[in-house]
């Protein structure tokens, strides 16, 4: 091996952090580099986009703007600026590159240089960032309130798992605002929030400094103005969101998975259920949601209503924990089950939109469900562990929706007097489980009142 090649002391790259704009948030050091690559002619900055860059083009430093030129591709544009800048260190035997703000933060073009170490040798000379200044002007320690930070670029498809305290960089162009308007409010548009307000910091730390609140609704209007008229301004490459999100249903998922995880490592109960075990409490919790969501029009009592639904997904997520826990499948299969299964039973909707009449639709679902079960009959699968009646009304109703007339039915010879008596009944009143409830409310309400003399 050449222990020449070997030793030989590779170029020298000074990646210095400009800050966010004003010269005297810069460090002594940092100045005294810059000053230096200016007077050596080694002075390359990744953008002249930067209130603090006038001067230093004026004294000769080069800037790699035209690069962004013809270049949708953010990655490939950073790629070829640390490519220069490397070609650049090696015939200049070093190189001074000055990037916005801190040379760490949201820099992929420095993140790129990083791995070409191999090839010459770099420091990083730090400054403030932006982020600096965001949190002193907010009065916002985003350690303690756990601050999200999403880069505008990239807000493709916002995260229904986010919430709290937020800050959207990037946010340069009025089609980067609509695209995480567009995001923002469709996420939010799930819990019937009508209004969101996010916070605009825009040109931190500079003569025109302004930090205002404005309506999600309103990102993508060519102007931004808060409502008192005092700042009037078009987003830049100093422009930042930062918004405090409600918890999505996403957030709030996952926060009541991660409970009902604990629960069955932790909880004598929890951790002793089964599949079987469970199925006692599941029935009288479903009596007790049908009680609710019965007695909804007359007590208005949604609270209640709510709480039941609550108790409900419980057995939902219990179950998906117990099948996580065993391998055999999760609460992510529960959902995408649902999901492909109501795609599916509704062509109507989502293959050939179409409207079709009530009965045409449930014969639809009876068809679709017995070929996706490969059943032989729409009558296989009703459950025999059903309440008596319950099932009574679950087969007359199958019947109704494969075409079959209950007088058909009843006109069977063999039924005994009491089973004729039951089907008569069926003419008059399809639902007999609510004329017995009701009869049981009367004979109930009557007890009450003998008990009381």
């Amino acid at each position: 091996m050449d222990s020449n090649k070997e030793n030989k002391v590779k170029p020298q790259v000074l990646v210095v952090g400009l800050g966010p704009g004003d010269e005297r948030l810069l460090t002594s050091y940092a100045k005294t580099v810059l000053d230096q690559a200016t007077t050596d002619g080694v002075l390359l900055l990744r953008t002249s986009k930067h209130p603090d860059c006038d001067k230093y083009l004026e004294r000769g430093a080069i800037s790699l703007d035209y690069i962004y030129e013809g270049n949708s591709d953010r990655q490939v544009v950073y790629r070829k600026i640390s490519d220069f800048v490397v070609d650049f260190a090696i015939s200049k035997s070093g190189v001074v590159y000055a990037v916005p703000g801190s040379p760490v933060v949201g820099e992929d073009s420095v993140a790129n240089l990083l791995k070409r170490q191999s090839e010459v040798d770099i420091e990083l000379i730090g400054s403030i960032s932006f982020l600096d200044l965001v949190f002193t002007k907010l009065k916002f320690d985003p350690i303690s309130n756990s601050l999200s930070i999403v880069d505008g670029e990239q807000f493709t498809k916002f995260g229904m798992d986010r919430s709290g305290p937020i800050l959207i960089t990037q946010t340069y162009s009025k089609e980067i605002m609509s695209k995480i308007k567009l995001a923002i409010s469709d996420a939010y548009d799930l819990l019937g929030i009508d209004e969101l307000y996010v916070t605009v910091l825009h040109h931190l730390g500079l003569d025109d400094e302004a930090i205002f609140d404005v309506s999600i609704d309103s990102l993508d209007t060519e102007y931004l103005v808060d409502d008192k008229g005092k700042f009037k301004i078009s987003t830049d490459h100093l422009t930042t969101l930062f918004m405090n999100l409600p918890a999505s249903p996403g957030k709030l998922l996952a926060d009541l998975k991660e409970t009902v995880d604990e629960l069955r490592q932790k909880c004598p109960w929890d951790k002793r259920q089964t599949y079987e075990s469970l199925t006692k409490n599941i029935v009288e919790e479903c009596y007790e949601l049908v009680d609710a969501a019965r007695d909804i029009e007359t007590t208005q009592d949604y609270n209640n209503l709510i709480e039941e639904l609550g108790d409900l997904l419980f057995f939902v997520l219990i179950y998906g924990q117990i099948g996580q826990e065993e391998g055999t499948f999760n609460f992510n299969d529960i959902l995408s089950e649902l999901n492909n299964k109501l795609i599916l039973r509704h062509p109507h909707i989502f293959e050939e939109p179409k409207d079709v009449e009530l009965n045409q639709f449930l014969n639809n679902w009876e068809t679709e469900k017995t070929k996706e079960k490969n059943r032989q009959s729409v009558f296989d699968g009703i459950p025999n562990s059903l309440p008596s009646l319950t099932l009574l009304t679950k087969v007359l109703k199958k019947a109704s929706a494969t075409g079959i007339d209950h007088s058909v039915l009843t006109e069977i010879s063999d039924l005994d007097e009491t089973q004729k008596i039951i089907m008569s009944l069926v003419k008059s009143n399809d639902d007999l489980e609510s004329v017995v409830r009701e009869l049981a409310r009367k004979l109930m309400e009557r007890a009450i009142n003998l008990e009381k003399k």
